[in-house]
């Protein structure tokens, strides 16, 4: 991102705020669009990027996928009425939050969003993840693999048992796990 003025922003910035028509999905007008795919890109966020793929205001039918994000604040994120927003199989690294915050406006409207099968390195001791358990019920979480300094989410209750805590790894593993998802 390049907007110094604000950290509401990162590399990737969308706004869906009019619908067009399109027949492009199905061949018949309508104005829910072919899905967007975001896929095979590095993308290292400065000046405090808020996400490295920030979907605001109505954003989706995006799927992020085989992306290498590096120092974002949060991965997921899905506000004023995004929805369909799909994150999977992507490395964040050194990330404050894997996904947006569960509170609040951040992942509370959207529908149908998911973050699976992601690798999420947190640049903190024992967070960089919110609880499975306290989340809207049409969002799917599942399969994510969170390192941090501590290897434990300190009292952070995880409900889905595919989604795992481990000790950060090396600068050269993290690395390579990034590599490997553009390959």
């Amino acid at each position: 991102s390049t907007c110094r003025e604000s950290g509401d922003h990162g590399p990737f910035n969308s706004w869906d705020r009019l619908p067009y028509i399109t027949n492009v999905r199905t061949g018949r007008p309508s104005v829910v669009p072919a899905w967007r795919h975001i896929r095979r890109n590095l993308m290292m966020s400065v000046y405090s990027s808020q996400e490295a793929i920030d979907t605001d205001d109505g954003s989706s039918y995006y799927k992020a996928y085989s992306n290498f994000f590096i120092y974002a604040a949060n991965g997921l994120k899905s506000d004023f009425n995004g929805h369909d927003t799909q994150a999977y199989g992507n490395v964040y690294a050194f990330v404050s939050n894997c996904w947006g915050p569960s509170g609040g406006m951040w992942l509370l409207t959207g529908m149908r969003n998911v973050f699976r099968d992601n690798h999420c390195i947190a640049n903190s001791d024992a967070g960089g993840f919110d609880s499975d358990c306290v989340k809207p019920t049409n969002l799917t979480v599942t399969g994510n693999t969170v390192y941090n300094r501590k290897g434990s989410l300190d009292g952070t209750k995880l409900c889905d048992p595919t989604n795992v805590v481990k000790l950060v790894p090396s600068d050269d593993a993290v690395i390579a796990l990034g590599m490997k998802v553009l390959a």
